[in-house]
């Protein structure tokens, strides 16, 4: 069944699908924007915020042995000072660390080292009784015990930087991929209603030129005096009924044209015997005369 569109719905029509491209471009741009926020949001918020916990708790169980050597090598005040502190420092950050457990594994890592720690300050107290005593086996256990404890809680902490730094280095290219992916789509999509809306330019300007030029032409003929002319008007929007209404118009034309033409043969005819009757009354009056 054919549709019988006005000219006006025809270029709506054909606006309203670039129309919609554009919005589908639109839309898949915040929805892939929108994904690329979450990803960005999730790198710097959740992981970001472990890493820099369990950077702090490095340096704060660094800071710890080197107190330990402090106290061993006669420095005890200072070196006790310095611990203390430092045991407020990293409980602080390990608290930050255990809030903010987002990725498989990540809790055995925080459990394993509040264990550790424990157990690290634990050894701290027994290797201060030890120096206390003026013990000789002071040296001995710190090599022995606190040593591995202390390098055990250092591990720990590195297994959670290392666990949420690749976890962000996977968030990164999850955020490079989406990035990509809506490049190419919004490419596509663009390019895609870049191409209808040239190809409906194309077609709107054969549909609309391309009959008024027939039109002009068909006019032109007529103001030369061929009344035989007459446009193509198959469609049924407005440009068909304009031709429909320029061949009826010319029809018209030639039918006043073809009566003047048919008028005036009429006259002649009836001149052309008056002038006969005329020239034969003539003659007849001309014989009378002589006779």
């Amino acid at each position: 069944m054919r549709l019988n569109w006005s000219l006006q719905k025809k270029i709506l029509g054909g606006y309203s699908l670039v129309l919609v491209l554009l919005v589908a471009v639109l839309t898949w741009a915040f929805i892939n924007l929108d994904e690329l926020g979450r990803a960005s949001d999730s790198i710097l918020s959740e992981n970001y915020k472990s890493i820099i916990a369990a950077e702090n708790m490095i340096d704060a169980i660094e800071r710890q042995d080197s107190a330990i050597l402090l106290i061993m090598t006669g420095y005890h005040n200072e070196g006790n000072s310095q611990f203390q502190k430092n045991i407020s420092h990293f409980l602080q950050w390990f608290a930050r660390a255990k809030d903010n457990i987002t990725i498989v594994g990540e809790s055995d890592i925080i459990a394993n080292l509040d264990s550790s720690y424990d157990q690290y300050l634990n050894c701290f107290s027994h290797l201060r009784l030890l120096f206390n005593s003026h013990s000789t086996d002071v040296a001995e256990y710190y090599h022995e015990t606190v040593l591995p404890l202390f390098n055990k809680v250092r591990e720990s902490c590195i297994s959670l930087r290392e666990i949420n730094q690749m976890t962000m280095f996977t968030a990164s290219e999850k955020a490079q991929s989406i990035a990509r992916r809506a490049l190419f789509s919004m490419s596509v999509i663009g390019l895609s209603a870049l191409i209808v809306g040239m190809i409906f330019s194309l077609i709107l300007s054969r549909l609309i030129v391309r009959p008024l030029r027939q039109m002009i032409e068909a006019t032109e003929q007529v103001a030369g005096g061929n009344y035989d002319v007459t446009v193509p008007a198959g469609s049924s929007d407005e440009l068909g009924q304009l031709g429909q209404s320029f061949n009826t118009m010319v029809r018209q034309v030639k039918s006043f044209h073809d009566l003047n033409i048919r008028q005036i043969f009429s006259k002649k005819r009836k001149v052309t015997q008056s002038c006969e009757a005329l020239m034969m009354d003539y003659l007849s009056l001309t014989v009378i005369i002589k006779l």
